[in-house]
């Protein structure tokens, strides 16, 4: 891994997985050089990329996003469906994605499932539920170079992954 530019790209998970990284290859030392690569997309060795965050009804609400596709805003209410809209998005970023693999070839590009903690409709323990059960991740990269770096699974191995703070008290 030395002299090779990985990027995170995506939620809080992310961050973490970079810092753990750091830590691992630094010996706990505070002193690794770390650029920002934001503007460097075709200097990557590996790209680790989340998008799961951007699903939550709640953030969609709350920024008041909008879809668009082809440069205009959609108006499809078909499509806009959420779970149709993740669908198109996903599909469309590996399409993408393997396409620049073939004009970056030291590039490996991960899509990183998310975290067990994220529900819809309240909480674990208030009526929510994590309501995906359609595993388009693994859909949308089949016939692509991109790979699945699949943290579910792991992550609820972990007692502390991505419970609330305000849980329940002992």
């Amino acid at each position: 891994m030395k002299d090779k530019t990985i990027a995170f790209i995506g939620d809080s998970l992310g961050r973490q997985q970079f810092q753990s990284l750091m830590s691992v290859v630094s010996g706990g030392e505070d002193k690794p050089e770390v650029g920002n690569v934001r503007w460097k997309y075709s200097l990557l060795n590996i790209m680790i990329l989340n998008t799961g965050h951007h699903w939550s009804r709640g953030t969609l609400r709350a920024n008041r996003w909008m879809m668009h596709a082809n440069g205009k805003p959609v108006t499809d209410r078909k499509l806009a469906e959420m779970g149709n809209a993740k669908n198109y998005t996903l599909y469309s970023i590996a399409r993408w994605l393997d396409s620049q693999i073939l004009l970056h070839p030291q590039l490996e590009v991960f899509l990183r499932t998310i975290s067990p903690g994220h529900f819809c409709n309240g909480d674990w323990n208030t009526g929510g539920s994590y309501e995906s059960s359609n595993p388009v991740v693994k859909g949308a990269v089949r016939g692509t170079k991109l790979k699945i770096l699949g943290i579910t699974a792991l992550s609820e191995l972990r007692d502390e992954s991505q419970i609330p703070r305000n849980s329940t008290k002992a």
